[in-house]
């Protein structure tokens, strides 16, 4: 696999995908946040080829307001206040 979509594309049609996606987008249906905003969810793939990747750190970010999770781990936009 050269490309994040050659490596994500078949994944998301699995059932764990779906149901994590799914999720997350009911979950923001119902008005409760869900950070990053849903148009960030996958921004982190645009700024690292797969073939240049050396480790993947999984986890969950501490945000805590609006306009902080950007996709990112660890990191806020320029000019947001970063988490304590």
């Amino acid at each position: 696999m050269s490309t994040w979509k050659e490596l994500i594309g078949p994944l998301k049609h699995t059932e764990p995908f779906l149901n994590a996606y799914n999720y997350q987008k009911q979950r923001r249906k119902e008005g409760i946040a869900v950070y990053p905003p849903e148009n960030l969810i996958f921004s982190a793939f645009s700024y690292t080829p797969l073939d240049r990747l050396k480790v993947v750190i999984l986890g969950q970010d501490p945000y805590h307001e609006e306009n902080q999770a950007m996709g990112l781990s660890f990191s806020v936009p320029v000019n947001e206040e970063i988490p304590p």
